[in-house]
């Protein structure tokens, strides 16, 4: 692949101005730990990133399946704190790829967009309400239901075009309350991009949502309920209308300093179209730290997950929707395989029971094992890479992550598929690997 000099010179350029902008990070840090307020931080995160793998999407060696590139994600974030209870941020980003597998893909600088734009106001009227306008990210408890407004475009971005409201109770409980809406491709704020590169797609269809949040703490537990509202515009590729509402609880209770429980669980209903939706999906594990009574070893994970599937010979939709939640919560790999059944990241139709160790390598470097048998919850003939049953596989997932000091750290991720009879006979297993480098400053 040959690559544009025009391209390499506007790379070099504006990494060389934002590490310099970057630098005044120093400066405007010393300068706020001397006055109390107004203060201004600038920040800058670099992320680069290398993915390869081979026939993750298509389980088949015959087909040219493989992907090999690397992803340089930009950002630079400011924030202005006039007091202690106002702030502005804004924040810009811009990710793009260099392919060396398939290289009929040239390089583009692709889109710089607003990734923040919020105004956060706490303690309105002395009492103890905040809201928070604007784009912005949310996540709520594990992600299980709320962590990405933005799954079409990776892990490019996460945020939510939503207005937020958190009360807080007392020191034990508090109330989140937010309205969002986001657009399949971004209208609402300017984006810079060559004219050649169409617009990033975000979600699949417009979609707004609205939910409430509580969190309580009581002595070793703590409780977490929700009631969520997603609306999914009819578009001419779907031509159906999605209303899904979701009530869930999720429950941490923890029984020693060693042993600890978590679990989540939700229902959903609404409508498809002019069926009704009927679905559940819900999560366990069982956590035990080792507090060094075992060498190498950290901590140990037994969990499962249930996510109800479609039964296409009734007139309900059992299939369980993820909400917001379409990222690679249990693999960075297993997303690709969904894209030809369900579309990349629509975790539905699957429960799996897994094993994970956590272990430390040095102080600064720890290593997770991780099994997993996938299962299928309802055997989907339809769909392109059907078999004969309801096991989708093993994937072994193995996750080095490391600090090298206070601004760089880093990870490298290889994951593996062993398919099972829920695909086509013959169906070949995949391998998934990633290095990552993260700078902060």
């Amino acid at each position: 692949m040959k690559v544009n000099r025009k391209h390499t010179i506007i790379i070099i350029i504006t990494y060389a101005l934002l590490i310099g902008i970057s630098s005044m990070n120093f400066l405007f840090s010393e300068e706020a730990a001397k006055t109390k307020s107004p203060v201004f931080k600038l920040s800058f995160i670099e992320r680069l990133r290398y993915e390869g793998w081979d026939n993750a999407v298509s389980l088949n060696n015959k087909i040219a399946d493989t992907r090999s590139y690397t992803r340089q994600r930009t950002s630079i974030m400011a924030q202005w704190i006039p007091d202690s209870d106002i702030e502005l941020a804004i924040k810009f980003t811009n990710e793009f790829r260099y392919n060396f597998n398939p290289k009929d893909q040239t390089l583009k600088m692709h889109e710089i967009f607003f990734d923040y734009l919020y105004f956060k106001w706490k303690n309105i009227g002395k009492t103890p309400l905040s809201i928070t306008v604007g784009r912005q990210d949310m996540l709520f408890g594990e992600g299980f239901v709320i962590a990405d407004g933005t799954p079409l475009d990776g892990s490019r971005s996460y945020y939510f075009n939503a207005v937020r409201f958190d009360y807080t109770l007392d020191n034990s409980n508090q109330l989140t309350a937010f309205v969002n809406y986001e657009p399949a491709t971004d209208n609402i704020l300017p984006i810079i991009h060559s004219s050649t590169i169409p617009d990033q797609a975000l979600v699949d269809r417009p979609e707004m949502g609205a939910g409430i949040y509580y969190t309580g703490k009581f002595n070793k537990t703590v409780i977490e309920g929700y009631g969520i509202h997603k609306y999914e515009k009819i578009t001419d590729f779907f031509p159906v209308k999605n209303n899904t509402e979701t009530l869930g609880v999720r429950v941490t209770q923890s029984f020693t300093p060693a042993w600890s429980l978590t679990a989540e669980g939700a229902f959903q209903f609404g409508k498809v179209g002019d069926n009704k939706r009927k679905a559940f999906g819900g999560y366990a594990h069982l956590d035990y730290k080792f507090e060094k009574t075992v060498p190498f070893l950290k901590t140990a994970t037994l969990g499962g997950v249930y996510l109800s599937g479609d039964n296409p010979s009734t007139d309900t939709y059992e299939g369980w929707n993820p909400v917001f939640s379409r990222w690679p919560k249990w693999s960075e790999s297993y997303i690709y395989t969904l894209i030809r059944e369900t579309g990349v990241a629509n975790w539905t139709n699957l429960s799996t029971v897994y094993l994970s160790l956590l272990m430390p390598v040095v102080d600064t470097m720890t290593f997770r094992l991780t099994w997993h048998h996938l299962m299928a919850n309802k055997f989907v003939p339809g769909f392109t890479m059907a078999g004969t049953g309801k096991t989708r596989g093993d994937l072994i997932i193995g996750k080095l992550e490391f600090i090298l000091n206070k601004h760089t750290t880093g990870h490298v991720i290889w994951e593996h598929l062993n398919p099972g009879n829920y695909y086509f006979e013959g169906a070949n297993g995949y391998n998934w690997l990633r290095f990552e480098l993260m700078f902060r400053f």
